[in-house]
């Protein structure tokens, strides 16, 4: 898969998961409910959007995997050497 498919993937299930956040949300009253099986709804949209969020994060790894890999490190190179012009040696002439 390419970076532009696991975008779409991602925002799809994030997508997901903010309606599940919505349902959830509008479930509240259902969550301390005399009713055994209004709680476990709760309780499963929940648990549901704990999946999308490890999904998100399954995605992204993939997507990061699918990377080409950089190439391995290398120092660079030392500088040229800045010696200038070599001197001359002038005879006679002592220093």
């Amino acid at each position: 898969m390419d970076k532009s498919e696991f975008a779409t993937l991602e925002t799809s299930v994030a997508a997901a998961a903010q309606h599940a956040c919505q349902a959830l949300l509008a479930m509240e009253s259902l969550r301390h409910s005399a009713d055994p099986q209004h709680q476990t709804a709760y309780h499963c949209v929940h648990d549901l959007i704990g999946d999308l969020g490890s999904l998100l994060l399954q995605l992204d790894l993939m997507a990061r995997e699918s990377e080409p890999t950089p190439p391995a490190w290398q120092p660079a190179p030392p500088p040229p050497c800045k010696t200038g012009p070599a001197r001359a040696k002038r005879r006679g002439v002592s220093s």
